[in-house]
């Protein structure tokens, strides 16, 4: 019975756990929920039910006069005032290019979001990372201070290292609270962009994230892939509004009127009090050349900023590919160097060259660690670059979406 009980508490402890954690995933996909998108989100809900559209009669006007102001010569008649079927068709292309363009602009706004998260994530783990050879570095610091004590009665005490490893010691302890102070900040960063996170575990493992070899393969394989840049296609859309407002402005022009009277004074004379009169106007003038000519501007001013929109997206491109590359090429050399050093008989040869002094070990492992400092820093390096160049190649926001922190690159759900 007491095997039963444990078990459930322990299940039950497990579920609370798992349900008290803000896992990657879940982190990135929240990106679709943030107050930023909610603007956009209810203005497209708003436009899906085309309350744009214009009725076919713009105006219905009941009118009644009196020539000679007797009560038998009233006249009544009703004008109905059609809407112009160009200037209809012309303002649903204008509402539905505008609904492309605010769509375009969501997922703009939904890429900034991604890339945010994607950079507290690697940033966050990057802290972490720190923190754990921040916490090495003192310790080895600890390591050696001991030793130098233990060293105190014997001809290879030296006072003045002694003091320096003291003052060393203390720098560490103040460089691991600096990294206390930045993981702090990097959590209430974190806590800000999705406050569901507040009080809950984050349990990410910079050893889950993607390595720099798999990096490299996904960048060459999605460099053969074009995605057509959301940049550049909002870019377009806003030129086809200008033109779409400028064509609405265009055709805001009564096109005339269809009259129905009723003539009181006709019913004594023994003939059809009913008679119909017709009006079509003749545009000579515009009276909307106004705002015809600032749309005319607006287009010219759209025109040009496509074109350096598309100038700045392919050149951001290019420099994003060469400065990743650049990067792993380091990292590569960085990272050869490393294991060379940890692969070698370094350590015990300079240990043995000192007389067996256990220093000589611990100063080339603090010597390593700066390496491995080094190191994570250029990896965080690479991930931010890693994902700036997915977001200037516009893979980061498409539908699935995707955990590219991730070696296997799983669909969020």
């Amino acid at each position: 019975m007491r095997g039963v009980f444990f078990l459930i508490s322990f299940l039950l402890y497990f579920q609370i756990q798992v349900m008290g954690q803000v896992t990657l995933a879940e982190f990135i996909r929240s990106s679709a929920d943030a107050p930023e998108m909610k603007t956009f989100s209810d203005q497209l809900s708003f436009l899906q039910e085309k309350p744009y559209r214009l009725s076919p009669l713009q105006k219905l006007e009941f009118r009644t006069q009196n020539r000679e102001l007797q009560s038998n010569q009233q006249e009544y008649g009703i004008r109905f005032t059609p809407a112009n079927p160009w200037e209809v068709r012309n303002n649903n292309r204008y509402f539905q290019q505008y609904q492309t363009s605010l769509s375009l602009e969501k997922n703009m706004i939904l890429k900034e979001v991604l890339l945010q998260r994607y950079k507290l994530i690697i940033s966050y783990l990057y802290y972490s990372d720190l923190r754990s050879l921040a916490n090495l570095n003192k310790k080895l610091i600890g390591n050696q201070l001991s030793i130098s004590e233990r060293q105190a009665t014997s001809s290879l005490f030296d006072p003045e290292e002694y003091v320096e490893l003291k003052v060393a010691w203390l720098e560490k302890s103040v460089s691991l609270e600096e990294v206390d102070f930045d993981l702090f900040n990097q959590r209430a960063n974190i806590n800000k962009a999705y406050p569901s996170a507040f009080k809950k575990d984050i349990d990410w493992s910079g050893s889950a994230l993607i390595n720099v070899d798999r990096i490299k393969e996904v960048i060459d394989s999605l460099h053969l892939v074009t995605v057509a840049s959301t940049r550049v296609l909002y870019q377009q859309e806003k030129v086809g509004l200008a033109q779409s407002e400028y064509n609405l402005e265009k055709t805001n022009v009564n096109v005339g009127f269809l009259q129905t009277e009723y003539d009181q004074r006709r019913v004594t004379q023994d003939r059809t009090p009913i008679n119909i009169s017709l009006g079509i106007t003749i545009p000579l003038t515009n009276p909307n050349k106004g705002d015809m000519t600032k749309s005319k501007l607006d287009i010219i001013e759209a025109e040009h900023d496509l074109e350096s929109v598309r100038q700045e997206t392919q050149l951001s491109k290019e420099m994003a590919h060469d400065q990743l590359e650049s990067l792993i090429s380091r990292h590569q050399d960085l990272q050869k160097n490393i294991l060379e050093l940890e692969d070698s008989r370094l350590a015990s040869d300079l240990s043995q060259m000192q007389n067996g002094d256990p220093l000589a070990i611990i100063k080339f492992e603090e010597s390593l660690n700066k390496l491995k400092v080094l190191h994570a820093r250029l990896r965080r390096n690479i991930l931010m670059s890693y994902i700036d160049y997915l977001a200037v190649h516009d893979h980061l926001h498409q539908q699935p979406l995707i955990n590219f922190l991730s070696d296997r690159l799983e669909i969020i759900r």
